[in-house]
């Protein structure tokens, strides 16, 4: 094999395992060539190791070249990101090769409500007035869970997006059961949404829910009010008060907190083992019904129980990903959600290897934006709720602006933990 391939590229170093390194040692080619950058190696739960391009550099042949010209994004954006992971082993100094200028902004927002509904807006802005393309917008964040109350408020605006990285939040199973519900309170007839309502209940099998749709929709079994003359399912005829009930709720806002409560039992019995998690989901959207003016119509508009397969990425929609999934890729304008200090790094990060990855990560979510970066947090997670502050993977030096008047000042901070005071 050595003799067959006398020179060999290896592309995206960093993103290799120690077996894949082993492999190419032992192959040993005469001509050997390796491209990386250090600080994009973000993959280390799925075994890739940083160490390897300092590994390949101090073999003691190696020649090094920097690539330190960098025709994505304005110099700005770059200052930020050199300044994220300097220090950090075998970094660069990128500098821009473009002569634009770029935009930043920094962001605080009161909570987790108030930050989905000023990324609306932002999105809003660099479409309606900016003039950019939907697909010119991403934005990102450290989870995919992160992203679940932005998509239930884009959804209200009816605002086209596609997701990487996740469950989009149309497909999770709890969306489509809620949805079901407010399916059938609006259109009766509606035989799918019937089904899925029904089969959520103890003891209804997918048969009976059949036949009793096609009852209801079938005109010769119904004489005067329809729900007078069906007979209900035993185990499911708390749902026709529940339809009634949302018939005589007037707001969006109250048919949701409604909704939410009366299935909540259903959601912990059908899904045990992950149920609180299914029902932050299901918050999500309910938060975003407050926030929606029109009516159960244009609400549903933005919602679809059939899951649908697109390939490429729609010019009409926006990017919504994951950091992990946005390496690579760049775009225009780019929004990183969730960047406090109670969400990045992951609170679960124990070791200096991890929070110095945390770090790369933030580096790569930077470095997706050519021309406008925003980055935010809001302040209070959670239902305490639990007050955080920046990012300690930021510059500490870094002028936050206060989206809302619900933001406070003069919170006192916590002590420090140790791992977040690496640099």
């Amino acid at each position: 094999m050595r003799a067959r391939f006398p020179y060999v590229l290896v592309d995206e170093v960093q993103d290799n395992s120690e077996l894949n390194y082993s492999i190419l040692m032992n192959l040993n080619p005469a001509n050997l060539m390796v491209v990386g950058d250090v600080q994009q190696s973000i993959y280390g739960f799925r075994g890739a190791s940083a160490a390897l391009i300092g590994s390949f550099a101090r073999t003691g042949e190696a020649k090094l070249l920097k690539l330190e010209d960098n025709y994505r994004s304005g110099q700005k954006i770059l200052d930020l990101a050199n300044r994220i992971v300097g220090g950090l082993d075998f970094s660069l100094r990128l500098r821009s090769a473009r002569k634009t200028e770029c935009f930043m902004d920094f962001r605080i927002y009161s909570s987790n409500n108030s930050e989905a509904e000023g990324i609306v807006r932002w999105v809003e802005h660099c479409v309606r007035e900016k003039g950019m393309k939907p697909c010119e917008v991403a934005l990102l964040s450290r989870s995919s869970a992160n992203l679940t109350l932005c998509e239930a408020f884009l959804r209200s605006r009816k605002i086209r997006y596609k997701k990487y990285g996740g469950l989009s939040l149309g497909d999770a199973a709890e969306v489509k059961d809620f949805i079901s519900f407010l399916r059938v309170s609006f259109n009766r007839n509606d035989n799918i949404a019937m089904i899925r309502a029904l089969t959520q209940f103890p003891k209804v099998g997918e048969t009976t829910a059949i036949s009793f749709s096609k009852d209801m929709a079938d005109p010769n079994s119904q004489s005067g009010n329809l729900f007078e003359v069906i007979s209900w399912p035993k185990q499911a005829r708390e749902m026709e008060t529940w339809l009634n009930d949302l018939d005589g709720l007037k707001t969006l806002e109250e048919k949701g907190v409604y909704l939410r409560n009366a299935i909540a039992p259903l959601i912990k019995a059908n899904y045990a083992k992950d149920w609180g998690e299914r029902m932050q989901t299901i918050d999500s959207i309910v938060e975003s019904m407050k926030m929606n003016p029109g009516d159960l119509a244009d609400f549903l508009d933005a919602f679809t129980l059939e899951k649908t397969d697109e390939r490429g990425h729609p010019e009409d929609c926006i990017v919504l990903s994951t950091i992990h999934s946005s390496k690579g890729l760049e775009w225009p304008a780019v929004f990183i959600m969730g960047s406090g200090s109670m969400q990045m790094p992951h609170p679960r990060v124990s070791s200096e290897d991890e929070m110095a990855e945390e770090r790369r990560l933030m580096y790569v979510a930077v470095t997706r934006a050519r021309d406008r970066l925003v980055i935010s947090y809001p302040q209070a997670i959670g239902k305490r709720p639990d007050y955080q502050f920046p990012s300690p993977l930021l510059p500490e030096d870094i002028s936050w602006r206060a989206m809302d008047n619900l933001v406070k000042v003069n919170i006192p901070r916590p002590e420090p933990r140790e791992l977040t005071r690496l640099r």
